[in-house]
């Protein structure tokens, strides 16, 4: 996210868990942030300007939607 977002909404259109992990650091099924199950949806928390890393659980498949605020 830059300095100009306001916000982050990731919304996860998979059949698995989506794990986030917040400041760019490796994200991995035992190290992350936030869990976002299937169908569900995760907001960043208002003005987060730093890195988000992203990773989908092992053999799941599907979409998985960002929206940026500006």
């Amino acid at each position: 996210a830059s300095i100009s977002t306001k916000g982050v909404i990731i919304t996860n259109a998979t059949n698995g868990i989506l794990y986030i992990k917040l400041g760019g650091e490796t994200v991995t099924s035992t190290s992350y942030s936030v869990a976002i199950a299937s169908g569900g949806m995760w907001e960043a928390p208002y003005y987060f300007q730093g890195a988000i890393s992203a990773r989908l659980e092992n053999g799941a498949t599907g979409d998985t939607f960002i929206t940026i605020v500006k």
